[in-house]
């Protein structure tokens, strides 16, 4: 597999042990159901910087929709960010996900693998179980 970016995504799905029935590929990622809310993982098209090829890959995870902010859910969910490893929350459109990505070369392929396949462990376990706000 020469795209750096696909080969990483062909491993988020192997660790995922993704149903088909769930799942909604894309051709440079894919959006899995596990509940009731969406995770998606995807790839960017790879780069060449200073002659190494360079890819990101992100990966998000729906913890509510529905979210109506008010000064204090901003307060406490700036307070609950400082403490995310590897993550941000993202609040758009009523809904609130965890996000994640990662820069990968060839060369840190096996560090890439590790790193990025503990994020996405982060975020599936993450799920709140489809809750609203």
């Amino acid at each position: 597999m020469n795209d750096l970016g696909l080969e990483l995504l062909a491993f988020a799905q192997e660790i995922m042990q993704l149903d088909a029935e769930w799942t909604k590929r894309e051709p440079r990622g894919f959006t899995w159901w596990g509940g009731r809310l969406a995770q998606r993982v995807w790839a960017e098209p790879a780069k060449q910087e200073v002659g190494t090829e360079i890819c990101r890959l992100h990966a998000q995870s729906d913890l509510v929709t529905g979210l109506e902010l008010d000064t204090r859910r901003k307060q406490v969910l700036g307070a609950l960010a400082a403490f995310l490893p590897l993550s941000a929350l993202i609040v758009d459109e009523g809904r609130l996900r965890l996000a994640t990505s990662l820069y990968a070369h060839r060369d840190g392929l096996e560090w890439a693998k590790r790193h990025f396949g503990f994020a996405l462990a982060l975020l599936l376990n993450a799920d709140f179980k489809g809750r609203t706000a």
